[in-house]
C-alpha cells in the first residue's frame, strides 16, 4: 500500500534522470527554507505543507496490511519585476510497509511565470488551468479534473500558455493552450502518450449570476487526426440556495451520438448547496450523468472487469475515482458532502459518491482538529458498500470486490510552515 492517501494517487513515479533533477530542486529549495524571513525582505517566499500518515488497510480476503508515508509538498514564489510572479512547487514522498520496503518519490508539480497588466494577465509554465463553477463533480474541469471525494489534493499540472483579457470587470475572455501528458503505468510497463488541446472560454459575473462557456479542441500525439472538440457550459446562481449546473459535449465529428461511446458523449451536472446555523453546517448534493460510460443497467461491472483483471492492470474503479481523473463505468450518480464545524478548529466532513444504477457507495468519513497553530490531525476512514454485503450476487462499481479492499482507515498530522 504505497498511497495511504488516495488524494495523491495521481501522482506516477518517476524515471530515474526525472526523479534525480526533481530531487536536486528540492534540494535547493530546503536550502533556503531557513533563510525564508530574510529572503521574504526582498519577494521571495519559500512554504510548504507536511504530512505524516499511518494507514491500515483490510483487503477482500480477509488479510490486512499497514503502511506509515511522509509527504511533503514545497514551495517558492519569487517577484518577477512590478508585474508578475514566479510559481514553483515539488511533492516529495517516502512510504514504507512490510511488503515493499521504503520507497521514495519525487515529482515536480507547478512551475509558472504569472505576468499582471491592466487588463491582460499571461501565464507561461507547468500549471493547473481549472474550469466550471460545480463543488462536486465538474464536468467540465476536463484539462486537470479534480476528485470530487478528495477536493483539496494537490493536482497534478500541464505545460500551458494562457492568455486572459479582462475588457470589463465582470467580464472575462481566456484563451489557452495546453501539453497535456498521459502517461500510465500498466502492471510493470509504463505507456508514454500526450496530447495537445487549444480552447478559449468566457466568463461573465454579476451579483447573482455567473456564467462560463468553453470550446476546445484535443489532439493526441499519435494519431492527430482523431482530434476532439468539445464544449461547455457552467452556470452558478447566488441566491437563498446554492444552485450550479454543469454540462460538456464531446464530439469527433465522426461518431454517431449513442450511450457508452467516448468521442460522441454528453455530460450534465446538476447540484445545490446550502448552509445552516451560521455557517456551522454545509450541505451539498448533485446529480450526474455521463453518456459515456460503458455499462448499462442490464450490464454488470463483471461484463468489463473481472476480478482477475482489476489485479493483473491494477485499474479498478476504486482506483480511478481515487485519482485526479475519475472515470465513470456506468452513467447516473450522485453525490453528497456534509461538513459539520463543531468548533473554531475542528470538523468533520462525509462525502459519498454513489452508483445510482447498482446501488454502490464509496464514503469518505474525515475529522480535522487543530489543536495547536499550523498543526492539524486528520483521522479518515473509507469503506466501499455494495449489495453483496448484503446477500447480492453482483459486484458493484464502488464495491468491495471491483475495489479490493473492505476498509481503509489512516492518521495523519498535517503542519504548515
Amino acid at each position: 500500500m504505497n498511497n495511504l492517501d488516495p488524494r495523491r494517487t495521481n501522482r506516477n513515479p518517476l524515471s530515474p534522470k526525472r526523479g534525480a533533477l526533481t530531487l536536486l530542486l528540492v534540494a535547493i529549495l530546503l536550502f533556503f527554507l531557513p533563510l525564508s524571513p530574510v529572503l521574504g525582505q526582498t519577494g521571495l517566499v519559500v512554504s510548504g505543507v507536511a504530512e505524516t500518515t499511518l494507514g491500515i488497510l483490510f483487503d477482500t480476503d480477509e488479510s490486512w496490511s499497514v503502511a506509515a508515508e511522509q509527504f511533503a509538498n514545497l514551495r517558492l514564489t519569487a517577484p518577477i519585476g512590478n508585474n508578475g510572479r514566479f510559481y514553483s512547487a515539488f511533492n516529495v514522498l517516502a512510504t514504507s510497509s512490510p511488503e515493499t520496503g521504503i520507497i521514495t518519490e519525487g515529482e515536480l508539480e507547478r512551475l509558472y511565470a504569472a505576468l499582471q497588466f491592466d487588463t491582460v494577465d499571461i501565464n507561461l509554465g507547468l500549471m493547473r488551468v481549472p474550469f466550471g463553477y460545480g463543488m462536486g463533480i465538474r464536468p467540465t474541469d476536463i484539462i486537470n479534473p479534480r476528485n470530487p471525494l478528495f477536493p483539496d489534493a494537490r493536482l497534478r499540472g500541464v505545460m500551458a500558455t494562457v492568455l486572459t483579457w479582462y475588457p470589463r470587470e465582470e467580464l472575462q475572455v481566456q484563451g489557452f493552450a495546453v501539453q497535456r501528458s498521459t502517461d500510465y503505468f500498466e502492471g510493470q510497463r509504463i505507456s508514454f502518450d500526450g496530447e495537445s488541446l487549444f480552447g478559449l472560454s468566457l466568463d461573465h459575473h454579476n451579483s447573482i449570476l455567473s456564467i462560463q462557456g468553453l470550446a476546445l479542441t484535443t489532439v493526441p500525439g499519435k494519431n492527430p487526426d482523431n482530434y476532439r472538440l468539445q464544449l461547455g457550459l457552467s452556470l452558478k446562481f447566488d441566491v437563498a440556495v446554492g444552485v450550479t449546473f454543469d454540462t460538456l459535449i464531446t464530439t469527433d465529428g465522426r461518431t454517431e451520438f449513442d450511450e457508452g461511446r467516448e468521442n460522441a458523449a454528453l455530460a450534465a451536472a446538476l447540484g445545490c448547496d446550502y448552509s445552516f446555523l451560521d455557517g456551522r453546517i454545509f450541505l451539498l448534493a448533485q446529480y450526474y450523468y455521463t453518456s459515456a460510460g460503458p455499462l448499462s443497467q442490464s450490464d454488470s461491472v463483471s461484463d468489463l472487469l473481472n476480478g482477475e483483471e482489476i489485479a493483473e492492470s491494477g485499474k479498478s474503479s476504486i482506483q480511478f475515482i481515487q485519482s485526479s481523473g475519475t472515470t465513470f463505468l456506468r452513467r447516473h450518480y450522485g453525490f453528497l458532502t456534509l461538513l459539520y464545524n463543531h468548533s473554531d478548529y475542528a470538523r468533520l466532513q462525509i462525502l459519498m459518491l454513489t452508483s445510482l444504477t447498482d446501488a454502490s457507495i464509496f464514503p469518505t468519513i474525515r475529522h480535522e482538529i487543530e489543536p495547536v497553530q499550523a498543526v492539524t490531525v486528520v483521522s479518515q476512514l473509507v469503506i466501499p458498500f455494495d449489495t453483496t454485503l448484503f446477500g447480492g450476487t453482483d459486484a458493484g462499481e464502488f464495491g468491495p470486490d471491483v475495489a479490493g479492499l473492505h476498509a481503509a482507515a489512516s492518521f495523519s498530522v498535517k503542519y504548515r510552515f
